[in-house]
This record gives structure tokens, C-alpha cells and sequence, in this order.
């Protein structure tokens, strides 16, 4: 080897044993440990997060595994006048207020937790009427309407402003009218409202109310914007349907006010359509129920496109529009339900959560 060569080589490789050399094998062997270390720290971290997730898993599910319970929180006596029939009962998002309507026409907001009144609300409803009917619409609108006994129908919402004074959570309740606070006459001639649905979806109402007679009586309501003078008006669309009955048992529409559903005492189901709500047509007349049993409650899944009907029997059915080869719909029944030992008197969906 030349003396060049060593000489080079001896510029970038330090003597083993000068200071440089120990300084750089030290700095090398403190890097190994400390990788060595984060590494083996790294790893047991990991391991550690997956078992605590694995036990998080568990921990979530094995309440599925453990049979239902109820666990009474508190009771108290009705808020209001006890005295009063009770026509709904009802609570907003947080469960911290809720609301009781009475038969007169009172609603009640009261805490959940105690039921101590919040807000006491009288509907305006003239003097010398009295209500003869209820119904709500899709629970996110929080809309409901009461059927009076001279033919007219008052419309309403229940709503909740949630403000934080002094950093603490209040929820203010209100009521609110869209359409205004005089009941509209939906039945012309004056007589009590027996049966009555409505849904609502912010700009649209449709409203339908039957008395003793053998005809549906339908108004539809729309709140246009003139967008030249930002004015609201109140469209408004009316249409009767005459039935071959006039006991009818329930009556619903769905929740996108193009279909209407009328249970009779008989056993069947009047299912119309109203797209047109100014021309609505009969798509079918189907016996829901079996021979000697009557329909005793039919109500919405959520969604508003299942149908439940409740019969005298104690069984339940499941039923829904269903589209055939000409693109027609027809009303079909999808499923039973466990019998029950006796008639089924109210059927109450869950709306905001699925239960398979």
C-alpha cells in the first residue's frame, strides 16, 4: 500500500483507540440502548392498548348478554291537575324537560329528574269547545294538533332553546304556531272531529280529519317565500275522500304526506294515495285482519313507511307499500309478530334507535 493510500485511509478512519473513536463508539452504544428501549416500550405499549380495547369490547357488550331490567329513578304525581285526562306525554333531546297535555287543552313543561312544573301553557281554544281528538306528527318536528268539537283543528309545536347562563345547561320550553294560533275549520259543517292525523316537515302540512260521517276531509298547507318581497304566504289545498264506511278505527298519513292509511272496524285498510293533493285516489282496499277479528291500533315504524296493525286478537303485522312488474304499488304484508294473550290496544314505535 502506498503512502498516499494510508494516508487517506488513516483521515477517515481515526486511530481505534484516540479520542474521536471512543467518542463515536460511545454515542453509537447509546443510540442502540435508547432505540433498544423505546422499541421494546413501543411494543409493550401496543400490546397494552389492544388488550384495553379488548377489554373495552367486552365491556361493551356483555350487557346484551345479561337479561332486560327497569329501574325506577324517581316518582312523582302528574304535573297539573291530576283530575284531567292525560292525551301525550313527551320529552325533548337531553331527557331533562319534558311535556304532558291534558285533555282541557294544558300543557305542562315539568323536570324529568323531579317534576316540578317549568312553563304552563293554555291552547287557544274558544270557549264552550272541547277537544274530541289528537294526533302528533314525525317526532323530530315535534308537531301536534288536537281536533275540536265544531269541526276545526289546532295545530302546534312543542319547542326547546338551550342557552348557558353562568356556564350551566337551561333549556327553555315554548310553544310554537306555525300556521297561526286560530284553529282552522277542516270539517265544513261543524261536526266534532273523531279521527285526525298530520305531518309536517318544516314548510308543508298535511292534515287529515274524519268526523261521524263517512268522509275524509284533507287540507294541505304550504308556507311560500316571495323572494321579491319576503313576504310568507299560506297556500292552502283541500280534497275530501268518501269512504264506504264511517266507523273507522285509525287514520294516519305517512310521514311524506303522499300516502294515507284508514283502518275500519271490519278488518281493512283504505290505502290512498295523495300525491295530488288536490285529486286523491283509492290504490287498494285490503282485509289486514282474519275473519271475526277487528283492527284495534295501527301505527309508523320509524321512517314512516312500515305500518304496524294491532288487532282484537292479540297478534301484530307488519305492512308496507311494495312496487310490482308495472310499477304499482300495492299494500303487502311483510311479517307477524309473537301473539300476544289479549287485544292490542296502543303500539308505540322506538323512532330513534333500530331494534332488528
Amino acid at each position: 500500500m502506498s503512502e498516499e493510500q494510508t494516508a487517506a485511509k488513516e483521515s477517515v478512519l481515526p486511530d481505534f483507540n484516540s479520542t474521536a473513536a471512543r467518542s463515536h463508539r460511545n454515542m453509537r452504544h447509546i443510540k442502540d440502548v435508547t432505540t433498544k428501549y423505546l422499541m421494546a416500550f413501543g411494543g409493550i405499549s401496543v400490546l397494552i392498548a389492544i388488550i384495553l380495547i379488548a377489554f373495552y369490547l367486552f365491556y361493551v357488550v356483555l350487557p346484551m348478554f345479561k337479561p332486560a331490567s327497569l329501574e325506577a329513578i324517581n316518582n312523582y304525581n302528574v304535573p297539573g291537575d291530576s283530575e284531567i285526562a292525560s292525551l301525550y306525554f313527551a320529552m325533548e333531546e337531553q331527557h331533562e324537560v319534558a311535556l304532558r297535555l291534558d285533555a282541557e287543552g294544558e300543557l305542562n313543561f315539568f323536570t324529568t329528574a323531579n317534576g316540578t312544573i317549568r312553563e304552563t301553557f293554555q291552547l287557544p281554544i274558544p270557549a264552550g269547545i272541547e277537544i274530541t281528538a289528537f294526533s302528533t306528527g314525525d317526532p323530530i318536528q315535534q308537531m301536534l294538533a288536537v281536533g275540536l268539537s265544531d269541526g276545526r283543528v289546532l295545530v302546534f309545536q312543542h319547542t326547546y332553546k338551550t342557552s348557558y347562563p353562568d356556564d350551566q345547561r337551561l333549556i327553555t320550553p315554548s310553544l310554537f304556531y306555525p300556521f297561526g294560533e286560530e284553529p282552522i275549520q277542516l270539517i265544513d259543517n261543524g261536526s266534532a272531529v273523531r279521527n285526525l292525523s298530520i305531518q309536517y316537515d318544516g314548510e308543508e302540512a298535511t292534515i287529515v280529519a274524519k268526523s261521524d260521517s263517512a268522509r275524509i276531509s284533507i287540507l294541505n298547507i304550504k308556507r311560500e317565500e316571495n323572494f321579491l318581497s319576503d313576504e310568507v304566504e299560506i297556500v292552502r289545498k283541500r280534497s275530501e275522500i268518501l269512504l264506504d264506511t264511517t266507523q273507522l278505527v285509525s287514520l294516519r298519513v305517512d310521514i311524506e304526506q303522499r300516502q294515507i292509511y284508514a283502518a275500519d272496524n271490519l278488518g281493512y285498510i283504505h290505502y290512498y294515495g295523495i300525491t295530488n293533493k288536490s285529486e286523491p285516489r283509492l290504490i287498494q282496499k285490503i282485509q289486514a285482519v282474519e275473519n271475526g277479528t277487528t283492527i284495534t291500533a295501527m301505527e309508523f315504524l320509524a321512517g314512516g313507511i312500515s305500518i304496524l296493525v294491532g288487532d282484537s286478537s292479540g297478534t301484530i303485522t307488519q305492512w308496507f307499500p311494495v312496487r310490482d312488474e308495472n310499477n304499482n304499488y300495492t299494500l303487502q304484508k311483510i311479517r307477524s309478530f309473537s301473539k300476544h294473550k289479549s287485544s292490542i290496544v296502543s303500539i308505540i314505535p322506538e323512532y330513534f334507535r333500530h331494534i332488528p
